[in-house]
């Protein structure tokens, strides 16, 4: 079973800053910054203004400044940026389509769930370890937690790969945190006018999380250039032996699939989806059936 999850799809789905910018890991000034004017979070030892944590970036610390976002391997949960910044997702190139981390000016501290702002550079006001995300063009922002694999998200949560779609070599894994739901149940988790489709974990497996609802395409149309125009219910998928994508719908034990598909299930799936069977299934069926009946029939004929 295969998902069409293109950079179309996933664009729509994440709205983060696209800016080119020069590799690089910040000027000397900044790396004494980020040792010498830590807040709260301090050493690992635990005292004041030492090198780790949050509490190097404290916004309210007004010797704190920070300017152009810089893109380097930084830390996305133990903020290792310069103070006055943390490490956030940034998109630097649309074509071939590429996420990386990045120190970017701190702008606020807004807690997980809160409503958030966020700039074209990338730049938001939640607080080191989140993100400003919405789930639509009219959907309200929010912080949501940053993540780099599942077990640092909450138990209904996974990590949502930011990356799945960057075939660079050497890309540097990171996602975000997102609700799980259940296609048959979408209002336990998802709220109101958004629908559950897969996403691909960093993990390199398949989960459900929510998104807009922005499609009506019933099932079996094409899909593969829009993903997204697939109706409630509906996802853009394909066996490995089609050639073509099209909007199927989910199933498990308590929902069948319609007549001619067949409830498919995957290793690296949480759910399962209706797909139609190989061509060869049937007459591979009635070879069988006509086989066996013609092995009963020889086998009553030599016991008469």
């Amino acid at each position: 079973m295969i998902p069409a999850r293109t950079l179309r799809h996933a664009a729509a789905f994440v709205f983060l800053g696209l800016i080119t910018l020069p590799v690089a890991c910040g000027s000397d000034d900044d790396e004494k910054a980020s040792t010498s004017t830590g807040g709260a979070g301090g050493s690992d030892a635990g005292g004041t203004g030492g090198t780790g944590g949050g509490g190097a970036t404290d916004a309210g610390d007004a010797a704190c400044t920070f300017g152009e976002p810089q893109v380097k391997t930084c830390n996305l949960l133990d903020n290792d940026c310069p103070c006055g910044a943390k490490c956030s997702p940034l998109w630097t190139s649309e074509s071939p389509p590429k996420v990386e981390r990045a120190c970017v000016a701190l702008k606020g501290t807004k807690a997980k769930g809160e409503e958030c702002t966020w700039g074209e550079d990338g730049i938001d006001d939640c607080d080191p370890g989140l993100m400003c995300f919405s789930s639509g063009p009219d959907a309200p922002r929010k912080c949501i937690a940053l993540c780099e694999k599942t077990s640092q998200c909450a138990s209904n949560e996974f990590c949502y790969d930011l990356t799945a779609f960057d075939t660079s070599p050497g890309k540097v894994l990171m996602g975000f945190c997102l609700a799980k739901c259940d296609p048959f149940n979408v209002a336990a988790a998802c709220g109101a006018g958004q629908e559950c489709s897969s996403f691909a974990t960093t993990e390199g497996t398949k989960s459900l999380g929510c998104i807009k609802a922005t499609g009506s395409a019933p099932e079996g149309t094409p899909c593969a250039n829009a993903p997204e125009q697939c109706g409630q219910g509906l996802a853009c998928f394909k066996s490995s032996w089609e050639s073509v994508y099209r909007c199927r719908p989910f199933c498990d034990q308590a929902h069948s699939c319609p007549s001619g598909l067949a409830c498919t299930p995957d290793s690296k799936w949480d759910f399962m989806a209706c797909l139609p069977l190989p061509p060869d299934a049937g007459t591979d069926a009635g070879t069988d059936a006509a086989t066996d009946a013609g092995t009963d029939a020889t086998t009553d004929a030599s016991l008469d």
